[in-house]
This record gives structure tokens, sequence and C-alpha cells, in this order.
């Protein structure tokens, strides 16, 4: 029997980024308002002197780049969940190589994802229609259809995602 798709999973891990993104601003916001009143700077005379003393900023949690680290791990693993869920729907069986592609260019897309010629069942979006609608709104989410280029860059076997995810678990 075929598997069917269903998008829940996706909902459920959508709620792993958000939990995240809601833990750093309540701590960015403690942080701000704890130092809100005081001034890092101080500038004054001394007789014949300026004197300008600097306070250091406060210094950021370390677990602030954990927890970012997560929400963007989480949220990666909701898009490729995402794409094996569309794979299901097109009545395809997903493979290991299935995933969110994330391409910084319209012509590495077209090579390594639309149009792959070296190993083509190992696109990214493998069993989703190329004509459908799912192939159209990803396609229109990658980077390069964005007016300002990004700066963060994904690296992996093919360029684009991370490497060393576990694909077995897919709830």
């Amino acid at each position: 029997m075929a598997a069917v798709a269903d998008l829940s999973g996706v909902r459920l891990k959508l709620g792993r980024p958000e939990e995240h993104l809601s833990t750093l601003k309540t701590e960015v916001d403690a942080l701000t308002e704890q130092h809100s009143d005081r001034s890092l700077i101080d500038v004054r005379r001394d007789g014949d002197w300026h004197v300008v003393e600097i306070e250091p900023p406060p210094s950021i949690p370390r677990r602030w780049a954990l927890i970012g680290g997560d929400l963007i791990h989480n949220l990666r693993s909701v898009l490729d969940h995402l794409v094996w869920q569309l794979v299901l729907r097109d009545g395809q069986q997903p493979s290991r190589w299935n995933e969110f592609p994330i391409i910084d260019s319209e012509q590495r897309f077209l090579q390594e994802v639309k149009f792959r010629k070296r190993n083509p069942d190992r696109s990214p979006l493998q069993g989703i229609r190329v004509d459908g609608d799912a192939w159209a709104i990803i396609e229109a989410a990658q980077p390069y259809k964005r007016p300002k280029p990004h700066t963060l860059r994904f690296s992996g076997e093919n360029g684009c995602t991370s490497a060393g995810r576990s694909r077995r678990s897919r709830t």
C-alpha cells in the first residue's frame, strides 16, 4: 500500500522553531530592559582634558547561539519534511536524496535540480512534478529570486544542504 501525504508532521515541526524564536525574543527583551537605563559612553572634562569612558556592552549569553542554531536546524527540517510529503502527494516514493533545495543562482538551480543530467534520480525534488504547483512554489522561494542576495550559505554534497542529516525519521 502506498504511503499517503500528511502535512500534520510539518505543522508540528514548525512549532519548535516558533518556540525557539519566542524564547530568544523574551531573553533579548529582558537583557535590553535590564540595561536600558545605562549609558555606555560617558564624556566629561577634567581640567584641560576631555575624558571619554566607554563601558563594555553586556555580554550576550552563549546559549543564544545554541537556540539560534536549533531554530535554523528545525526550520531546515520542516522544509525537508515538506518535500518528503510533496513527493508522496504526487504518488511517488521519496528517497534519501529528497530535500528542500536552497540554491543561490538560477543557473545552479537549473543544473542541479531542474535539469540534472548527472544522477538525475538524485535530484532533491525527484518525484515532484516539474509542472506542478509545489515545484513552482519551491522554485519561487529560492534565494536567487529575492531582491537582495543572502549571505547565509549551506554546504553539502550538492552545495545546497547540510550534510549528515538522518533521512529515516519523517514524522
